[in-house]
């Protein structure tokens, strides 16, 4: 109790510290306001902590008009790409990666946008959850998450300047591409921040499960005492109530991020499979000596070596966060079954044996619209990669044998 109620006096406080962060609000702050400037994050965070996030009715309309200028260009570029013809692409590979690039990061977009309403209520839960955490705990997690974003935001920013160009249409394309990113780097470093802080919840868990055992070991009922088998200790009982509840409070937040970013992380994914792809595609077609890629749409300013690095690490980040948290939930089943081995009272035995059947019905897994983010999603990637990169490859045989027999028959 002592150890909850100096995080509140902190979270009213707000204190915003960065690599020093004692609550949700300062933990979370630098990427929402990252997100804000990108009108993702149509709300404001106040010093309350019981509404530490509320609605605000001016970055809700700076939302709003970011999100129609950016779909105002977007249905520009589409008419420059597939209409006039103004934006042309050197291969068919080339066209598909852009306009698959543009169509999910607008997908990403606007269901952030629809959502945004019902997020606020998600933020609030998260707030009130994590005051059980340790301040400790969330300066070292808070190391971390910030340490990420400010490399992320910096490797993001290097590639402003390969944004300029003297032609108004390849600038408005590539200001698009940049705004894209932006957005789905907001996205993405959401859901690792919130499958980061589940872990840390599932770690607290486990740290009071272990002094349950302790106090269990120091305070089991001895045969010699005939007065003490009619009580039963209340404290420890509460106890474990308390951490059952928590549990569960903790369990269904996961559930509930899977399915408030399962759309985004789903279309984020695929991106970042398409990426890799096509990335490795067009370094063999310049391997070869062939021109497969428009340099002059790129935003990157070395596209193979920036863009294969900022997707692979953005995956394995993702990966390791919910693997780790995964991780931590599935130690809390194997604690309160050493417990149930070693404890004889008949009343905790009740109440972990409740525990127990609670931890077989909550799935803590991380499951986005039935795609598992875990370690076999690196696999799947591996594999997924290589086959299409062999389609890929096969195709544009296809097309360089064809262009032979064409340029024989003419002659």
């Amino acid at each position: 109790m002592d150890i909850l109620t100096k995080n509140i006096a902190k979270a009213k406080k707000f204190n915003l510290q960065l690599f020093t962060a004692t609550n949700y609000t300062s933990l979370m702050y630098p990427i929402f306001m990252l997100c804000k400037i990108n009108g993702l994050f149509p709300y404001k965070v106040t010093n309350i902590q019981s509404t530490a996030i509320t609605i605000s009715r001016i970055t809700f309309i700076y939302s709003a008009v970011v999100f129609a200028i950016y779909i105002v260009l977007l249905a520009l570029l589409i008419h420059y790409i597939d209409v006039s013809g103004a934006i042309k692409f050197v291969r068919v590979p080339a066209f598909l990666q852009a306009h698959c690039y543009l169509s999910l990061g607008c997908f990403m977009s606007v269901v952030s946008f629809v959502q945004s309403n019902s997020q606020i209520i998600f933020y609030r839960k998260f707030c009130a959850i994590t005051l059980k955490i340790s301040p400790k705990k969330l300066a070292k997690l808070s190391k971390i998450i910030h340490i990420i974003e400010l490399i992320g935001v910096g490797f993001l920013l290097l590639q402003f300047p390969s944004v300029y160009s003297e032609n108004y249409k390849i600038f408005m394309f590539r200001a698009v591409a940049m705004y894209t990113t932006f957005i789905i780097y907001c996205v993405d470093k959401i859901y690792i921040n919130h499958a980061g802080l589940i872990g840390v919840c599932f770690m607290t868990i486990n740290e009071n499960l272990y002094k349950l055992k302790n106090n269990l070991r120091i305070n089991e009922r001895h045969l010699l005492r005939r007065n003490y088998h009619k009580k039963w200790n209340p404290l420890l009982i509460i106890n474990i109530q308390q951490i059952i509840k928590q549990h569960n409070n903790v369990s269904k937040l996961t559930v509930e991020l899977n399915e408030k970013f399962g759309l985004q992380m789903i279309a984020s994914v695929t991106l970042t499979f398409i990426e890799i792809t096509f990335s490795l595609y067009f370094y063999i077609l310049r391997a070869l000596g062939l021109s497969g890629l428009n340099i002059e749409t790129q935003i990157w300013f070395s596209y193979f070596v920036t863009s294969m690095s900022y997707y692979t690490i953005k995956l394995l980040l993702m990966v390791i966060m919910c693997e780790e948290s995964r991780k931590q939930s599935r130690k809390t089943g194997i604690i309160v079954h050493e417990i149930l081995n070693e404890t004889k009272d008949i009343e905790i035995n009740d109440e972990l044996q409740i525990f127990s059947l609670q931890l077989l019905h909550h799935d803590t897994t991380f499951t986005v619209k039935g795609l598992k983010i875990d370690a076999t999603l690196l696999t799947s990637f591996a594999g997924g990669i290589t086959t299409y990169f062999l389609i890929l490859i096969q195709f544009l045989m296809s097309s360089q044998s064809c262009a032979e027999v064409v340029e024989e028959s003419t002659e």
